[in-house]
């Protein structure tokens, strides 16, 4: 397996060193060591007789632990080798992106959005199923020499939410499940409330309870209940954590110093005793229904229904049945995904799967259900949900409501990255607004970072929308310069905007550039060129490249041998044009509608129509 087929990510380090040396002789199976550049695992070390001038040899058999690959060095023994820092680090898993980036919860609240999925089939399809199932998931990550790649899953069960707003704590949704404790997750710090012993199975769990109270400054309620493992409090309480706190718990050194809500997540369980508290409430239905049942259906709905997937859960499959059967005559979409959510309690991962079947059936609801979610709080948008819808709206030129969803996005405080810019060209460039589009793209590298192929071949087909071919050539070559080179869509755009002008000179620049760039012309794009030097009245330059698309190997189409055709036409080489039928005829050649068409109008003109029939009888019924 190659390189390039193991996604690993590019980590910064601040001047410190990615390596420390160590003796050859000291470094043990399963240790670590650097060979050939790359950071690798020990899985077998031999170490050889001293011989008579020489030292002591090990031969160090090891695997690359991004890319698998194994490796081997032969060291003396005395000498020093380098051995890599590699540190594994834990993030809950929040988001996949289509593009394959996950997004992911550090332990200071803040999002990593920088890692791809790994490329182990059976890691990647335990995380892809865990995120669709809506498991809260953490994912390790290991780290070595500036590089990062995801090495390791685990379930971390129920989710307890603490919100913190302006000094007050909100608790909802509460989950607790067998276990033997609570684990809080916060600004850096760990702190474990553990039962003292098992024997006392009803105090212990009172006794981590009294703890919990005196860390968070209230009279705490007893959450515990033997009948029940949900529940739920609903209160808001002041949270005296801010000043002083009991000075035998790691949260001592928590404050809350921030003037915006902030969001902690505690991980883990309570035990379940034989005391039960008074206090505790079984989850209300709620007061607004989602009603799952549906009209009578037609066959097109029937048949729609029964392709849903058959791993969609079934809150996703109930919501999904009323979109397919929806009518506005009988309600609106902002309440029925309101009853859905009050009624289900759905997650981030059923709104995505929910955006995804959509999606990809091109339902006409699509749109509507998308904006409703960024109103949903368990949808939970990021910035690359923005970016997504900012696609969509582009697409149907709604400019208004994707402008209306950029001003959303700056309310919420979500930063403009290089992704997002890149949507904002795309669309400015599209709806005609190329001042709008400059702009973007100058914000763009105001950011710091390399433009990518994406970001550039945007800009480029906004000069070519735009009538500005010289711009998009220059910044083509700004791009070379950089070793980035464009897709093939953006040459071949940029050519045939050289060849509908005639310009033989900017077509022959854009074709060289894009054989420069490693992407290896066609027909089609061949007959971009050819064009270019008929319009400009370049006729022989139009045969000579038509015979090099020959001599390369490339079978012409019929646009191609349409346009030889009327280069032959202007200059009247009437012999020469039918010597080169015969040729295309011996290779096996059909002329299609254009080519046919051409030569008969030729032959028309010249009266001679009726003498060359028999040339063209044997082209004629190969076309069937």
């Amino acid at each position: 397996m190659s390189d390039e087929e193991h996604h690993f990510e590019s980590k910064a380090d601040a001047g410190a060193s990615k390596t420390y040396p160590q003796q050859a002789g000291t470094i043990r199976k399963n240790g670590h060591i650097v060979i050939k550049g790359r950071p690798c695992k020990v899985v077998e070390v031999s170490t050889s007789k001293t011989g008579k001038h020489g030292h002591a040899k090990c031969h160090f058999v090891a695997i690359d632990i991004f890319t698998g690959k194994k490796l081997e060095d032969i060291v003396p023994s005395s000498h020093n080798c380098d051995v890599p820092h590699v540190n594994r680090t834990d993030y809950q898993l929040i988001d996949i992106s289509e593009d394959g980036f996950v997004s992911l919860l550090t332990e200071n609240g803040n999002t990593k959005d920088d890692l791809k999925l790994p490329t182990d089939e059976n890691l990647l399809s335990q995380i892809k199923s865990g995120f669709e199932e809506g498991k809260d998931l953490v994912v390790s990550v290991m780290s070595a020499m500036g590089e990062e790649q995801i090495c390791a899953l685990k379930d971390i069960g129920p989710k307890i939410a603490i919100y913190l707003t302006n000094g007050l704590l909100s608790l909802s949704c509460l989950k607790f499940d067998k276990g033997t404790g609570i684990r809080f997750h916060a600004t850096g710090a760990h702190s474990s409330v553990h039962p003292r012993s098992a024997d006392t199975a009803g105090k212990t769990n009172l006794v981590s309870l009294s703890k919990l109270r005196r860390v968070m400054g209230y009279s705490a309620l007893n959450l515990f209940s033997q009948s029940t493992s949900n529940c739920t409090l609903e209160l808001k309480i002041p949270f005296a954590g801010y000043d002083s706190v009991c000075s035998s718990f790691a949260f001592q050194n928590y404050k809350c110093r921030r003037p915006i809500p902030y969001r902690l997540l505690v991980f883990g369980r309570i035990n379940e005793c034989g005391v039960s508290g008074n206090v505790v409430k079984e989850i209300e239905s709620p007061t607004m229904k989602f009603d799952k049942k549906v009209p009578d259906l037609t066959e097109e709905q029937m048949l729609a229904i029964s392709q849903l997937p058959s791993k969609m859960s079934n809150r996703c499959k109930a919501l999904m049945r009323k979109i397919i059967c929806f009518s506005s005559e009988n309600g609106n979409v902002d309440n029925m995904l309101a009853a859905w959510v009050k009624s289900t309690n759905p997650r981030r991962a059923d709104w995505l799967f929910i955006l995804k079947e959509l999606e990809r059936t091109s339902h006409p609801l699509y749109l509507e259900v998308f904006e409703c979610a960024f109103t949903q709080d368990s949808f939970e948008p990021n910035i690359r949900d923005y970016t997504k819808i900012i696609h969509a709206y582009a697409k149907q030129n709604m400019l208004q409501k994707a402008e209306n969803a950029l001003s959303s996005m700056k309310n919420r405080g979500f930063p403009f990255d290089q992704v997002i810019l890149t949507a904002l060209v795309h669309m400015y460039s599209k709806s005609g607004h190329l001042e709008l589009a400059e702009q973007s793209f100058e914000d763009m590298k105001m950011l710091g970072v390399p433009l990518d192929r994406r970001s550039y071949g945007s800009m480029i087909m906004s000069y070519i929308r735009a009538g500005k071919l010289g711009s998009g050539e220059s910044l083509l070559r700004e791009m070379e310069a950089q070793d980035v080179y464009a897709g093939r869509e953006v040459y071949k755009a940029l050519l045939r905007a050289y060849s509908m002008l005639g310009d033989s000179c900017g077509a022959q620049r854009v074709f060289d550039a894009m054989q420069m760039a490693g992407n290896i012309p066609d027909a089609r794009v061949c007959g971009l060129l050819i064009n270019a030097y008929l319009v400009s009245g370049r006729n022989r330059e139009a045969r000579v490249a038509f015979e090099n698309m020959r001599k390369s190997g490339l079978a012409p189409n019929d646009r191609c041998v349409g346009l030889v055709l009327a280069a032959y036409e202007k200059e009247n080489r009437l012999n020469e044009a039918l010597s080169l039928l015969v040729e295309l005829e011996r290779d096996g050649f059909v002329l299609g509608e254009e080519s046919l068409g051409l030569v008969m109008n030729w032959f028309k003109k010249v009266g001679i129509e009726e003498k060359v029939e028999d040339v063209l009888r044997d082209f004629v019924p190969r076309r069937t």
